[in-house]
């Protein structure tokens, strides 16, 4: 047919091209000054990978820290509470190897070094204290009412597989998810914060009208 005729020639089989493992420069903050009406900054973790068994308590901590938009953590501390951001969320990027945690956030350029600390203080406090009863119910009821509700549609049920098969050659279960998730207790986020809340796993990145004075503040809160 004519699939055949325009794929026929391709081998039934193909291995993937080897990448070489690179060694991140951990540690690091790095700042651009650029003439902008808000300073942008982003604040890197090394986070876990798609197959690291902490996936799902992860996924709840960031959803708490700041993946869950107005009802986060990082919103109601940094924007509602003190004013000190426009925007601020945080995010996952999974991969079959490493992955990161993203924290990202718009400032007013005189609010740079305040917000970058109270932020830092939100991370220590999850840390140390985990996250609240509340906190971890509506994370769990919201996650899982989106897992559901992402995989009501024909061709979302189709991407979702093919997506596991991609990444883990696995055909993941929904009811194994489900499974998961509810397994996962507030301890397993205070722990997994641990892991990775560690200040030699970060890098930063800050772009907008950086004083002098700004940056060597910077400098000595990474020190």
């Amino acid at each position: 047919g004519e699939l055949d005729r325009i794929f026929g020639s391709l081998p039934e089989h193909a291995s993937l091209i080897p990448v070489a493992d690179v060694t991140p420069n951990l540690g690091e903050a790095v700042s651009v000054n650029y003439p902008l009406a808000q300073t942008s900054l982003q604040l890197a973790y090394r986070g876990i990978s798609r197959s690291d068994p902490e996936f799902f308590p992860a996924l709840l901590m960031n959803h708490v820290l700041g993946g869950g938009a107005f009802s986060s953590r990082l919103f109601d501390e940094v924007r509602e509470k003190r004013g000190l951001a426009y925007s601020i969320s945080s995010s996952l990027k999974l991969l079959n190897d490493t992955g990161t945690l993203l924290i990202r956030a718009g400032v007013d350029n005189t609010n740079l070094v305040s917000a970058i600390k109270l932020i830092l203080k939100v991370l220590s406090q999850i840390k140390r204290n985990g996250v609240t009863d509340n906190e971890f119910s509506r994370a769990k009821d919201y996650l899982l009412g989106q897992l559901m509700l992402g995989l009501e549609d024909t061709m979302d049920q189709m991407l979702w597989i093919g997506e596991g098969l991609i990444a883990k050659n696995e055909v993941r279960r929904l009811e194994d998810l489900i499974k998961a998730y509810k397994k996962v207790k507030k301890e397993d986020i205070k722990r997994i914060a641990k892991e990775i809340f560690n200040k030699n796993q970060f890098n930063l990145a800050v772009v907008g009208p950086i004083s002098e004075e700004q940056q060597q503040k910077l400098n000595k809160i990474f020190v």
